[in-house]
């Protein structure tokens, strides 16, 4: 008898090819709300933060949907949170990648001045609040840094990256099956 024979378990395909191609779809989709952010800036100033849930919200969705082909993919079999986390993250991963591209799309070529862009609304916020050019000035010294193509380009792929690490948690509590 080989031991081959022996083992009635079924084994999972590798998790990489879907998680590619769900990762593609989360990505694009990321990607679509970044270039909205970007160039209809003032609607999406103006929704604020029902305009982030509703994309968070999607980008849970989009992980559960992935998680869950992948939990069918053995149907009968159990899946654990881990796993399910496991192909999040991989799939988080894959959008990150992809997100990153039409960002520093942006970022260098399509409009290099949106650094300054940003530096400009924050001084008409000062302005705003009533601060003074000295107290303006001050500020700015600092807030200069978080606006450098490099930290927004760092900060824009740690953020995506995150933001999907989170959802990630919250679609494998969703997709784990436990054994029968």
């Amino acid at each position: 008898m080989d031991y081959n024979q022996l083992d009635t378990t079924q084994q999972r395909p590798p998790i990489t090819p879907l998680a590619g191609k769900w990762g593609l779809h989360l990505g694009l989709f990321l990607s679509l709300t970044l270039v909205l952010q970007v160039y209809l800036d003032a609607v999406v100033t103006s929704l604020g933060t029902l305009f982030s849930l509703a994309e968070f919200g999607l980008a849970v969705f989009i992980l559960y949907l992935g998680a869950k082909s992948y939990r069918e993919t053995l149907p009968d079999a159990p899946m654990s949170y881990a796993q399910a986390f496991k192909f999040g993250a991989l799939q988080g991963l894959f959008a990150t990648i992809i997100v990153t591209v039409p960002f520093v799309l942006t970022l260098y070529v399509l409009r290099p001045s949106y650094p300054q862009e940003l530096q400009q609304k924050v001084i008409d916020l000062y302005q705003e609040m009533g601060m003074n050019e000295e107290m303006i000035e001050q500020s700015m010294k600092l807030v200069r840094l978080f606006y450098t193509k490099t930290f927004l380009l760092f900060s824009s792929i740690s953020g995506t990256f995150l933001k999907t690490l989170i959802a990630s948690l919250i679609a494998s509590a969703f997709v784990q099956r436990k054994p029968r």
